[in-house]
């Protein structure tokens, strides 16, 4: 493989995770009850106050008691699980047996048992409130609030910071004209010997220098950004809210309208119905003269703006036939692309406190494909760096009352455990080394943070996403574990002997809490390259004798959901995954998502190495019958091979919520669907 070095551009920027909100209002606000003792006055119109890592972690300490404190019902819930589970047993035969009456009187004496929390709603005046200090959790190291009276309206502006390079720089960044608040990663070239907030106001000031135009002049900077970020830019002489993320919608980023100004925040609690996740395609706009809101698209702005970070989509024109040297040139310039990403974002890492022992980040590991496939290319990374490396694997599993398996019975462990051999083996006597962090979640301890998480994830409202983001959540906390070290000399083992003997191959480390500030996912890996069961779908209908223009007219298809689940992952996933994780203090970061990564996922590999089928004989009891077999994300399961990865390229697609069984732990709850709405607190 021809590796392209990425260590003469190392990145040296600032980098940092930040929390934002941001408050414009033109009637009397409350003040955060947790800073009152805090804020200064500056003069007439404006006061601030500062807080220190020390202050930050008294308020977050008291503030994770009173969210993960169990309710009077839910430790009912506990109380009687004993008798909640027999009587799940008898639910489960009279379901069998279709006895209606039975089923009712069971859930009528569980109801009884297991009664829902009804705290009342929250008010308005006591929603900045709850929201500063999610805010202050996502930014551990540094936080700043700014209250500002201007002409009519009061701004309130409250920044975190989590540092991952030192000096950083402070926020809310005001200037003059203008405040800035930031929270992003930037991979820009350009931001080599600065760091991301200062490269931003440098460009502003330089363009709004230059533009007479001060909306063309912010729309330029924005459109000059590559990476992954979310912020808020307040025109103090325009009287304007300019505000959005990175087109792909990597960071949280909402916002309230109401009656008397704008609300925007990374998180936002309260249960408004009006609580809207920013669109990843535009930046919006509010005239706090006239309280409008307007946007301007992503796609227009790159018409008369710079077009060198634009993420146009074009998909590859089709051939029905297609080489083996077409796939091996293929999987090899996506190595490299996917090893430079994974690189930028590897290099950005210089916490404010770093660890002793070179362990500089973690996986969402649930020994998947795409999860393994990011550890292989990290390692690959450190291995070219010369670069001694630990890397946190960190895997969930839960205790689920309901069908009475304990958490390290759940299928990700079983299979976390196999890619975590299948990996140590193939970087054994290298400088990484790999620690498998299992994260074993008790039922109260689901009960204790499941309304936290909530609060967390809001707007998002359905069973899967509570189910997708405690698994996440938990997954960050990553506290008092059992983590694995492999010990032994792997080369001449297999599975097999290593998983019956595990205990003299591996170092046990008990009570292990992970240190690492960052965490990579394989987020996007199912919506670039088909890793879904619609995906495979949209072939259903196909039969052996389809005209080359039909199977080609199914593949662009295959493309054009391809490109859309891309476009819209913002909503269905990003947002909500970055409120559960962040609140640890921790930063995620997406190679899959990388736009060089996307641009050549979609403009230059061929569907066909994306969903692979053939046909192939089966028996069944009517005779044999030709059927597809589908190999979905074939290029991928590749890739994986080509990183010695055999097993891990086998292995097939199973979601987070089923692999951690952290859907459904209620007793009485086998019915519900993931689409179902939660019950409002």
């Amino acid at each position: 493989m021809r590796w392209v070095d990425c260590s003469a551009q190392y990145v040296q920027s600032e980098s940092s995770m930040c929390g934002i909100f941001f408050s414009a209002s033109t009637q009397r606000q409350t003040r955060p009850r947790c800073l009152d003792h805090l804020i200064r006055a500056q003069d007439l119109y404006s006061c601030s106050a500062e807080l220190h890592e020390s202050e930050i972690a008294m308020i977050l300490l008291e503030h994770i008691a009173s969210q993960t404190r169990l309710s009077y019902h839910d430790q009912q819930k506990l109380d009687n699980l004993h008798e909640l589970q027999k009587l799940q047993l008898l639910l489960n035969k009279y379901k069998n047996a279709r006895n209606e009456d039975m089923v009712s009187q069971v859930m009528q004496q569980m109801s009884v048992l297991a009664v829902e929390d009804t705290p009342p709603p929250r008010d308005d005046q006591e929603v900045i409130h709850s929201i500063i200090p999610e805010i202050l959790a996502r930014g551990p190291d540094y936080a700043q609030y700014r209250e500002l009276r201007l002409r009519n309206m009061l701004f309130q502006m409250f920044s975190s910071v989590l540092s991952l390079r030192q000096p950083f720089a402070t926020q809310p960044v005001v200037q003059e004209d203008y405040i800035l608040q930031f929270n992003g990663e930037l991979y820009n070239e350009e931001c080599l010997d600065t760091n991301d907030t200062t490269f931003i106001s440098d460009k502003l000031n330089l363009e709004l220098q230059l533009s007479k135009l001060r909306e063309e002049a912010i729309m330029s900077v924005v459109c000059l950004l590559d990476g992954e970020f979310a912020f808020v830019l307040t025109d103090l002489l325009e009287n304007r809210v300019y505000f959005g993320k990175d087109v792909v919608g990597k960071r949280s980023l909402l916002y309230s309208i109401h009656d008397h100004g704008l609300i925007i925040s990374s998180v936002y609690h309260g249960r408004h119905e009006n609580v809207i996740e920013c669109k990843s395609d535009r930046i919006h706009i509010y005239d706090l003269e006239h309280k409008t809101l307007s946007s301007k698209l992503y796609a227009e702005l790159w018409k008369t703006h710079t077009q060198v970070h634009q993420l146009s989509l074009c998909p590859i024109d089709l051939e029905i036939t297609f080489s083996e040297e077409d796939l091996v040139s293929r999987t090899q310039v996506l190595l490299e692309v996917l090893l430079r990403a994974s690189f930028l974002r590897q290099s950005t890492i210089h916490p404010l406190h770093p660890s002793r022992e070179h362990l500089d980040l973690g996986i969402l590991f649930s020994g998947g494909l795409d999860c393994t496939v990011v550890a292989g290319l990290i390692a690959k990374n450190y291995i070219l760096m010369g670069a001694n490396a630990v890397i946190d694997l960190l895997t969930v599993g839960f205790e689920n009352p309901r069908t009475g398996l304990g958490a390290r019975e759940s299928p990700d462990r079983k299979l976390s455990e196999r890619s975590f051999f299948e990996l140590a083996r193939a970087f054994h006597g290298t400088s990484v080394k790999f620690r498998l962090v299992q994260v074993d979640v008790l039922y109260s301890q689901w009960l204790a943070h499941k309304n936290h998480v909530l609060d967390l994830i809001y707007p998002c409202t359905t069973e899967m996403d509570l189910s997708i983001a405690i698994a996440f959540y938990f997954a960050c906390r990553s506290q008092l574990c059992e983590a694995l070290e492999v010990t032994a000399d792997l080369s001449n083992i297999d599975w097999q002997t290593f998983s019956t003997d595990m205990a003299n191959q591996v170092l046990k480390i008990e009570n292990y809490t992970s240190e690492a500030k960052v965490l990579f996912s394989g987020l996007g890996a199912d919506e670039l390259f088909g890793g879904y069961s619609r995906h495979e779908n949209i072939f259903n209908d196909l039969d052996q004798a389809a005209e080359p223009i039909v199977i080609q007219e199914k593949f662009r298809e295959l493309s054009a959901s391809l490109i859309s689940d891309i476009e819209i992952i913002y909503e269905r996933n990003l947002g909500r995954d970055d409120r559960a994780m962040s609140c640890w203090g921790k930063e995620l970061r997406y190679p899959f998502l990388d736009n060089a990564v996307i641009k050549f996922v979609v403009n230059q590999i061929e569907p066909q190495f994306k969903i692979k089928y053939e046909w192939t004989t089966v028996k069944t009891k009517k005779g044999e019958k030709r059927v597809k077999q589908f190999v979905r994300k074939y290029i991928l399961r590749c890739l994986a091979r080509d990183l010695n990865l055999n097993m891990a390229a086998d292995e097939i697609k199973r979601a987070i919520q089923f692999g951690a069984k952290s859907a459904k732990l209620e007793v009485g709850q086998s019915k519900t669907k993931g689409t179902d709405l939660l019950a409002s607190k």
